[in-house]
């Protein structure tokens, strides 16, 4: 028995490829949402507040805390938070949760900026602030749960800042990058490519001025700016930021 003409029309072969194709897209998607996994993320601003020159200051004495400071005085931004899908408590710190800092001898002073909230429990301990090191503790943290936390510290602006600990069934303790990516060979064939193009539209805009089509014209215009705008303006003006909510 012959099938219905309806069924050999290629759009309906096109709808059922398109329909396939979303189906395996919210597949995949269903499957990884629905791992579950703890992961606690830092994120370390790249602009230091230099507090004090200790060259600028040198007929001062500085004190703090009855102590006396002979160096550079800096201040550094951390973002801390569990960026897995999996509540991250107490009980699951094997080991304790530190921020460190490479080359100085002292923190001065710890502070939680902003928590995202009050119930996560979230405190600093200052008990090892002499040797670089701020101890973590918190109750819970959920998902984009976490703190902002600022350090003063005996040192310079390009101190290295690390967080280490160990927490059950965790993936590893991971920096997220608030660098500007480097300008790769991927980004210099896209600049070159475009250039190419606005000169070739260019030159067929002067040598066939005559036969082309004024709306598509414009059309095509607009999307070459565009995607040169994309590519070397609008990254000039964004501001790099932790993807948490607080």
């Amino acid at each position: 028995m012959p099938l219905p003409k309806w069924l050999s029309n290629p759009v309906l072969g096109l709808l059922g490829v398109v329909l396939s194709a979303l189906a395996l897209v919210f597949a995949l998607y269903s499957y990884f949402t629905a791992q579950t996994y703890r992961e606690l993320r830092y994120a370390v601003a790249p602009e230091r507040a230099i507090l004090i020159d200790s060259k600028k200051a040198s007929d001062f004495e500085i004190n703090y805390q009855g102590k006396t400071v002979r160096s550079d005085v800096a201040s550094a931004i951390i973002t801390i938070w569990n960026d897995g899908t999996e509540a991250i408590r107490r009980e699951n710190i094997l080991r304790p949760v530190t921020i460190t800092l490479d080359n100085t001898d002292r923190i001065l002073e710890a502070k939680a900026l902003r928590i995202s909230r009050p119930a996560t429990g979230f405190t600093l301990d200052p008990s090892k602030l002499h040797e670089g090191t701020v101890l973590l503790s918190w109750d819970i943290l959920d998902r984009k749960d976490g703190a902002v936390i600022q350090i003063i510290y005996e040192g310079g602006p390009k101190e290295g800042v690390t967080v280490t600990g160990d927490i059950e069934d965790s993936r590893p303790i991971a920096e997220y990058s608030l660098e500007r990516p480097a300008r790769g060979p991927l980004w210099w064939f896209l600049g070159i490519t475009m250039g190419l193009l606005i000169i070739g539209n260019i030159y067929r805009n002067v040598r066939y001025r005559k036969n082309l089509y004024l709306h598509l014209e414009i059309i095509n215009w607009v999307c070459l700016l565009t995607i040169a705008v994309i590519l070397f303006i609008y990254p000039k003006f964004t501001t790099m930021k932790p993807p948490v909510p607080f």
